[in-house]
């Protein structure tokens, strides 16, 4: 039974990453839709979305649940988290795809409802990451780019501008057939 259950061991493993966005060879500043540094304490968190398919498109992305707050602004200029040695359920050595995601939990306690909620949200570029064997020091995220996060506004603001636009319009055309 032994022989058995370690010959299957290897295929369910689990891989670790840093989960940071400054270290060894990695500085990717995150900052907020103003475009100031996010620093800590705040309502922000960063999570890595992931898939152990390398060719998933965004939206198959599955949250790793990290949640982690930023960094206070120190020497660094803010705009860092440091969630440290991180396990995902997939094999190390095994490359995954990666995606750092951003939002204000004010707004959401999920990325997606921070963003259906006209909250401010982001995502970082997807890039490839080789999680390490346990018990290694973790993989840093050297694909990660450095993004600014936005918000969407919410619909009845949108609509109010449209509205706004549109009265503006047929008030310039009433002016030019009296006139």
């Amino acid at each position: 039974m032994l022989l058995f259950s370690t010959a299957i061991a290897p295929c369910y493993g689990q891989g670790t990453i840093v989960f940071a966005n400054a270290g060894l060879n990695l500085d990717a500043p995150i900052f907020d839709a103003a475009g100031t540094r996010i620093s800590g304490p705040s309502s922000f968190v960063a999570d890595f979305f992931w898939s152990s398919d390398t060719s998933a498109s965004m939206d198959q992305l599955i949250a790793a649940g990290f949640n982690q707050v930023f960094l206070p602004v120190n020497g660094n200029g803010g705009g860092y988290f440091n969630g440290g040695l991180k396990t995902l359920p997939t094999p190390g050595n095994v490359p995954i795809l990666g995606q750092v995601r951003v939002w204000d939990t004010d707004l959401g306690a999920t990325y997606t409802q921070a963003r259906d909620s006209g909250g401010q949200f982001g995502f970082s570029n997807m890039f490839l990451v080789t999680p390490d064997l346990p018990p290694g020091g973790g993989t840093y995220l050297l694909g990660l780019k450095s993004f600014q996060i936005t918000t969407i506004p919410e619909p009845s603001t949108i609509a109010a501008g449209v509205l706004i636009s549109v009265l503006f319009m047929i008030k310039r055309a009433n002016a030019r057939v009296t006139g």
